[in-house]
């Protein structure tokens, strides 16, 4: 089951990303934020109460078209579970009421994998900024990795992950990326790193744990 249909809901999970990482946020966010303007914008608006409070920092994103992944570091104790209930109740809401539709958009309980390990979390960072991008390429993924150097182009265009960030080629305060700069020693580094995994894709699924991911 899709749980985005076209550019607008994908702005949409943008702005959700940044707004609902805030304890202080409204119940009825989105009217506010919109009345500052439209598109897409991080203006906190002067009516809600306090300070920005992060529940958590979000170091890597990717929405798919069924699903999204998230690469997040808690903030405030519960922050996580916080932050996930708003974002998958906000986004069933906005879902339902623009396609009249019923019930949730999101199939059994989020899968969850905690990072232990540095190593593992670079692996994470080449799942969710590469292989998961790679995927939306033309014909596929397994063409993607055939022809790197294209399917990364193509990922640095897709606007609704967090690879333009870490790659330094946009500036988004949604995405925290001083721990992806704390893993690669540069963009170019990461690059190569990512091509590596792909090159031996088998072996990189396996140490991804990505059956735990999916």
């Amino acid at each position: 089951m899709p749980i985005v249909e076209d550019d607008d809901d994908r702005y949409r999970f943008i702005k959700a990303l940044y707004f609902l990482n805030d304890a202080n946020h409204p119940l009825r966010w989105e009217r506010d934020v919109d009345a500052l303007g439209s598109g897409l914008h991080f203006q906190r608006p002067d009516n809600w109460p306090g300070e920005r409070e992060q529940y958590v920092r979000i170091l890597s994103y990717c929405l798919q078209d069924n699903h999204h992944h998230l690469l997040l570091e808690e903030v405030q104790e519960g922050g996580i579970a916080n932050f996930m209930k708003s974002l998958s109740a906000s986004m069933t809401q906005a879902y339902n009421e623009k396609y009249d539709t019923e019930g949730t958009i999101f199939q059994g309980r989020p899968k969850k994998k905690i990072v232990e390990t540095d190593e593992y979390l670079r692996l994470l960072y080449v799942y969710i900024n590469i292989k998961n991008p790679f995927e939306r390429y033309e014909n596929g993924l397994k063409e993607a990795i055939s022809n790197f150097e294209d399917a990364f182009t193509a990922a640095l265009n897709y606007p609704f992950s967090s690879l333009p960030d870490v790659m330094k080629k946009r500036k988004s305060p949604v995405t925290a990326t001083d721990m992806f700069n704390d893993a690669f020693s540069s963009p170019d580094a990461f690059k190569s790193f990512a091509r590596k995994q792909m090159r031996q894709y088998e072996a990189f699924l396996q140490d991804v744990n990505a059956d735990q991911l999916e």
